[in-house]
């Protein structure tokens, strides 16, 4: 008994004191376009702070790691960025897909997907957005425009996607 307390103790430490602190991004892709502009795309892992976790919540991950252990179903959570900067290097908007993934060793299922945007040049807007989830994939389709003095200049369409294969690699 003195040994399984000791045990539960001992996990509950390092539960306590070993949560990551930050994210961890991958090499970024860039895709140049004809004025100069220029899209740059990241993934990056949605840990949590250690701050961000409270008592409830780590004693959740605690057990969430158990049934990971004992079933061999995995979770994952990852978000893509892509920014759009001047042909002068200024950021005019950052697009992001976030998408939280459950995978095993023959299947992966994509549980839940949010689109957001933000926009720093005044002269950009959203013309619409619309995310989903379709079995090992989230989708984001979105269209900004660009007026100057409210005549239409530009008009960008993209779709971000993230997909999660059955080893729980994301792309």
């Amino acid at each position: 008994m003195k040994k399984t307390i000791s045990i539960f103790l001992s996990a509950l430490t390092v539960l306590f004191t070993a949560l990551p602190v930050s994210a961890l991004s991958v090499p970024e892709e860039r895709e140049y376009c004809e004025d100069g502009s220029y899209f740059v795309t990241t993934v990056s892992d949605n840990l949590k702070n250690e701050a961000e976790l409270g008592i409830f919540n780590r004693i959740l991950e605690f057990f969430r790691k158990i049934i990971e252990f004992f079933t061999g179903q995995k979770s994952i959570s990852k978000t893509k960025y892509l920014n759009y900067y001047s042909s002068d290097g200024d950021l005019l908007w950052t697009a992001r897909l976030k998408a939280d993934f459950t995978y095993t060793k023959t299947s992966s299922v994509c549980t839940d997907s949010e689109f957001g945007i933000e926009i720093f040049d005044k002269d950009w807007t959203l013309l619409s957005a619309e995310n989903s989830e379709k079995d090992n994939r989230a989708e984001a389709l979105f269209s900004v425009k660009q007026r100057k003095l409210l005549v239409p200049l530009l008009t960008v369409s993209k779709k971000i996607t993230l997909t999660c294969d059955n080893g729980g690699k994301v792309y």
